[in-house]
């Protein structure tokens, strides 16, 4: 079993994924898919960041240290980008889902 501060990481990381996904195909869905398409290209990326983030988490991974800097990283891109579009409320909600997992990350990354 993970140690306990693991887990906040983990359910973070299992968040942003899910609202990356979502992001995605909302971002799609818009009218002019052009104006967000470099949203939807990070938000690919920051999903699967997330989804190997929290996998090597899991099974106590000495690797998973320095992937929760990246992904802190990665969160904190999207974020920004995704906050650029308020109006569409998956980016508004990926937004804040990426934002508290790179706050997670963050803690768990000056950990090693």
């Amino acid at each position: 079993m993970w140690p306990p501060k693991f887990s906040d990481c983990i359910e973070a990381c299992n968040v942003a994924r899910r609202r990356c996904e979502r992001l995605v195909t909302a971002g799609l869905a818009q009218p002019d898919v052009n104006t967000v398409t470099q949203v939807i290209v990070v938000a690919r990326d920051v999903a699967r960041i997330a989804t190997l983030t929290s996998q090597l988490l899991e099974r106590g991974s000495k690797y998973a240290y320095p992937i929760c800097d990246v992904c802190a990283r990665a969160c904190e891109e999207l974020a920004k980008a995704a906050a650029k579009h308020l109006k569409i409320e998956a980016f508004s909600r990926c937004a804040d889902a990426c934002l508290k997992c790179a706050e997670e990350c963050a803690k768990l990354a000056k950990l090693k």
